[in-house]
């Protein structure tokens, strides 16, 4: 009787072994059925992705086949200011202010290209605040790059638009430009009253950037780096644009500003980004 008992126990621990050997492999089997799933879905995702990213290359290679626009140089005019607040015989209290003219000057269209600017705008901004002062960037006469022209009401908050015309007769005044890009794209950057209700005596006034010198501001706290999208649209409705930065200078080879008063850097096509077309 216990012989037979312990037959069918033994008989009853094979069964469930084997029953337990089913389920492990079934389980198994679903997990690779599962995994298997996941692989082919991620394949699939990237076999479009990829597809996707290779026909963005291919239309953004077509769009910049053929790029008519360059920049030529940048010319930086970098000094200094004043405005007077009170004039008292032989001397005078003033706030002083920095500044740096940026002149943009495009390689001219070739007539060959069949191609006119209809439309330029800068958008983008923005300004590494230095230490002290107000930093901005302003709309900008051509006439009058090199001279300090600021006015609060010409302060740029999005971005400015230029007056494109025809002729190469453009009016600096009115913030135009040649259709044929011949004339320089003109903007300025302000940084206002780096040190306020300074004395200093009339013999001894030179409005340029030895005022930073006088006043002894330190040339590291007038530290920025300014940058911005420069957009043109031809006329018939291509858009380029064009990813400028750099630092405001206030020294070169010869020296600081402090010295000179007045430093003019040239950034040359080398060193400046190209344009792409986006449209």
């Amino acid at each position: 009787m216990r012989r037979n008992f312990n037959l069918r126990k033994r008989k009853t621990n094979k069964l469930n072994i084997i029953d337990t050997k089913n389920l492990i492999l079934s389980i198994s089997l679903i997990i690779l059925l599962i995994i298997c799933t996941i692989l082919l879905i991620i394949w699939n995702t990237n076999s479009s992705s990829l597809e996707s990213f290779a026909k963005s290359n291919e239309d953004f290679y077509d769009l910049n086949s053929e790029i008519p626009f360059s920049i030529n140089k940048i010319i930086l005019y970098s000094s200094a200011t004043a405005n007077a607040k009170t004039i008292n015989f032989s001397f005078g209290r003033l706030d002083i202010s920095q500044f740096c003219d940026i002149g943009i000057y495009l390689n001219k269209l070739d007539a060959a290209s069949n191609k006119a600017i209809k439309s330029v705008y800068i958008d983008n901004i923005s300004i590494d605040k230095p230490n002290i002062g107000e930093a901005y960037l302003y709309k900008k006469n051509a006439d009058d790059l090199g001279n300090s022209s600021f006015s609060e009401e010409a302060i740029i908050t999005d971005r400015i638009d230029y007056n494109v015309v025809t002729s190469d007769d453009v009016n600096n005044n009115n913030y135009e430009i040649s259709s044929n890009g011949s004339t320089p794209i003109a903007i300025g950057y302000y940084n206002k009253n780096v040190k306020e209700n300074y004395i200093l005596y009339l013999e001894d006034l030179e409005l340029d950037g030895t005022l930073l010198k006088d006043a002894l501001i330190p040339l590291s706290d007038l530290n920025s780096r300014v940058s911005f999208t420069l957009n043109i649209i031809t006329d018939n409705d291509e858009h380029y644009l064009c990813n400028i930065s750099f630092d405001i200078p206030l020294e070169d080879e010869d020296g600081t500003i402090y010295n000179s008063g007045y430093i003019t850097e040239q950034i040359d096509e080398k060193n400046i980004s190209k344009f792409i077309r986006i449209k």
